[in-house]
């Protein structure tokens, strides 16, 4: 146990009821031996003693059992079970003193203790049974079912042989001590199952898994020594291993009180280890050596050959349910692909194609016409009636678009915001643009209604007919109409585009000055750890300071920056920066990277420096934004294995603001997705949104991936997220980023 299990095993024993249990363990094993010392010689006595202090273990369990489901939320149906599981093995102490002190009958043939006691072993499989079967589905239980049953035929083929041939004893008695066997055999189906629990899943903290296994360790170990006991008919009371059978109920106990003092932290398979492939090998090459043991004795063992009939049929049926297991999650995945395809084409505000569908309906066009639609006044209508009067405008003015462009057959596109955009093929320039200035005419004689209110909405539109650029064209047509306060502009190559370049020009002269002068800062947005409720990362954000003590947002000057030479030395400073800041500072930082940076070998040979020589590789995310397009997937998929060595980890930026690959996320080995802000801040209201959301959680959970949603504001948007299950979450109602950490 590492010292971070210690100290939270000495946090859970300084809690009430965990010290309670302990200290009663303690005086448990001193009682029984006591008793059983000094009362050697009066049997009756000794018998009852030693059969009321396991009874009254067997008490206290079940007592914690009944407090742990009554008090949990979640997994209630497993604490249920083994609180049954466990009042069974009550009763059947109970009738076992009535026969051996009230009748004086030395475990009689298949009494109704027996009983009991056989109910026990199902209700605790069951539970176990049940926290896969909430998980994973009926099909991974039944398989995970099968391969515990494999390994228990094969045990008992092969143990009931031996006692056959090395123990005499009459056949009246063979049931018996085949029932006497069972408990050892159902003893190792649990361990068999909780150890692939324990190994699989993190859905319990270590303390209880090993309580768990502690548990049914004590009761193979006491069923194994009864067992041998009988065989030998020398079952004595107060024995060594009735006290164990105490014990193993008092490690339930414990756990249970450990249960109580912390709430589960969330199911999480392992990345690098598949144990579930280690339990299957495990199963079948226990068949197989059942049958080389067959081919050597097969006239000798004639259970073993039983034994391996039921394992064939045992193995038939389980590839059964693989198959239907597999089916059904090829289809699952086909479906919340297709339907991640569709939302990643779809604008959610007015169920049009976005710009990712634009995009990529454009390259096909042979002679493209294209039209881009701004809404001058939307700013105004957004500013004074509110978001919703706003989106109420947007998707007004939609529906007139879609009406108007139908009659001419156009594509219709909302590219972003209050932009929207008509696509066409080898239609005449002058009959497209008679046919946009009609639909100019129509939207701005068109009275939109705001809150009651009938109000105008004015435009204006740019047009390009060049296959080369011909969106980019499009945009400078548009933004020269709107400066020059006109209809329609058509592009042309004597177009003024002056005040862009200056522009352009203006932000490059001051981020190069802004980085010779040490005028970039770095802001830090905290992300908070929901199972935990803590900050525990920081996402590293840029800013520049101007001459005049303004701090100045990247979306200033980082798209224009992007596309020069300035940008790699750029990347340079703020790693500089960030891996100097964290130095002293006990909590991971992600950093964003882009396209430009992993394809410029100086950064990327920086960023190896930083991670060999900081000591800081273990707490370093890299962002990647999920829609940007690498020129060379494979120089990429180098620069993660390289920093991956060191043990950085990999996140997804902007996760469903495109067509999301998770095939393509998977060979990147991604870590954590974070879910674009354009779905978390529609995600209450929106139940499109909330089920796209829930595909990409569900997708990432099989992947084993983290989700962390983005642009968290408000406090309703917050417990949503939650209540999904999601990971961690960032924003403005978590923290705003800040020059310090919180």
């Amino acid at each position: 146990m590492n010292k971070g299990k210690l100290v939270f095993f000495l946090q859970q024993m300084g809690q009430a009821r965990g010290r309670w249990v302990f200290l009663f363990m303690a005086a448990y094993v001193v009682l029984f031996f006591t008793w059983s010392v000094g009362w050697a010689e009066a049997g009756s006595l000794r018998l009852a003693g030693c059969g009321a202090l396991v009874f009254t273990c067997v008490a206290v369990a079940s007592g914690l059992l009944f407090q742990t489901y009554r008090k949990v939320r979640e997994d209630s149906l497993f604490w249920l079970l083994l609180f049954l599981g466990i009042s069974s093995s009550a009763g059947g102490i109970l009738l076992e003193g009535y026969y051996r002190l009230a009748l004086q009958i030395d475990f009689p043939f298949l009494s109704w203790d027996n009983l009991f006691y056989v109910a026990s072993s199902f209700l605790t499989l069951a539970a176990y049974v049940s926290l896969l079967w909430q998980r994973r589905g009926a099909c991974f239980c039944f398989k995970a079912l099968f391969d515990i049953t494999l390994l228990l035929v094969v045990v008992f083929a092969v143990s009931w042989d031996y006692i056959r041939m090395y123990f005499v004893f009459s056949n009246e008695q063979a049931l018996t001590n085949m029932l006497f066997l069972a408990y050892p055999v159902m003893d190792l189906g649990l361990l068999f199952g909780t150890a692939r629990f324990y190994f699989q899943f993190k859905r319990f903290n270590r303390p209880m898994l090993h309580c768990f296994l502690g548990s049914i360790i004590f009761f193979f170990i006491a069923d194994t020594a009864f067992l041998y006991g009988s065989l030998l008919e020398a079952n004595s009371a107060g024995t060594w291993y009735h006290m164990l059978w105490g014990l193993a109920n008092l490690l339930i106990a414990l756990a249970a009180s450990f249960r109580q003092g912390e709430y589960a932290i969330g199911q999480e398979g392992s990345l690098e280890y598949n144990p579930g492939t280690v339990w299957l090998c495990l199963s079948y090459g226990v068949v197989a050596g059942l049958f080389l043991l067959l081919l050597v004795k097969l006239e000798e063992l004639v259970s073993v050959a039983v034994g391996l009939f039921i394992c064939l049929l045992l193995i038939s049926v389980r590839q059964v349910f693989s198959f239907l297991e597999n089916k059904r999650l090829l289809q699952s995945l086909q479906q919340k692909n297709a339907e991640l395809l569709t939302m990643a084409y779809t604008d959610h505000l007015t169920a049009m194609p976005n710009r990712f569908r634009f995009l990529e309906d454009i390259k096909v066009k042979q002679k493209p016409c294209v039209a881009i639609i701004n809404i001058e006044n939307f700013r105004a209508i957004n500013e004074f009636y509110g978001c919703q009067a706003g989106d109420k405008v947007l998707r007004d003015v939609a529906s007139c678009i879609l009406q108007e462009a139908g009659r001419c057959s156009y594509e219709v596109y909302r590219l972003s915001g209050d932009e929207y955009a008509l696509l066409a093929d080898g239609v005449e320039p002058n009959l497209f643009k008679r046919n946009i200035l009609d639909m100019y005419d129509c939207i701005e004689q068109t009275k939109f209604s705001i809150h009651g209110q009938l109000h105008p909405v004015f435009v204006s539109i740019g047009l390009s007919f060049t296959a080369e650029s011909p969106l980019e064209k499009a945009q400078m047509a548009l933004r020269y109409a709107r400066q020059r306060h006109l209809k329609v502009q058509v592009y042309g190559d004597d177009l003024p585009v002056k005040d862009s370049y200056h522009h352009n020009l203006y932000w490059v002269q001051e981020v190069q000055e802004a980085i010779e002068e040490d005028r970039i800062l770095l802001y830090y947005q905290p992300i908070l750890e929901l199972c935990t409720g803590r900050v525990t990362k920081y996402e590293a954000l840029v800013r520049m300071l101007s001459r005049q003590g303004e701090i100045i947002s990247p979306g200033c000057f980082l798209p224009v920056i992007k596309k020069t030479k300035i940008y790699p030395r750029l990347t340079e400073v703020i790693l500089e920066k960030c891996f100097a800041y964290f130095q002293d500072k006990d909590v991971e930082f992600s950093i964003n990277l882009s396209a430009a940076d992993i394809a410029d070998s100086k950064v990327t040979q920086r960023i190896l420096r930083l991670l060999a020589g900081s000591g800081l590789a273990g707490r370093v995310t890299f962002e990647f934004v999920e829609s940007e397009e690498f020129e060379n997937p494979e120089e990429l998929l180098r620069f993660i294995t390289e920093v991956k060595r060191y043990h950085a980890k990999i996140a997804i930026d902007d996760f469903g603001s495109g067509y999301s690959n998770f095939a393509h996320i998977f060979t990147m080995g991604a870590d954590y997705i974070k879910v674009d802000g354009s779905l978390v801040k529609e995600i209450a209201d929106n139940p499109s949104v909330l089920a796209v959301v829930e595909s990409i959680v569900y997708l990432a959970r099989k992947l084993n991936i983290k989700v962390i949603a983005e642009f968290v504001c408000c406090e309703t948007i917050y417990h949503t997220v939650k209540d999904m299950g999601l990971d961690e979450v960032q924003g403005y109602f978590i923290g705003e980023p800040k020059p310090h950490l919180l």
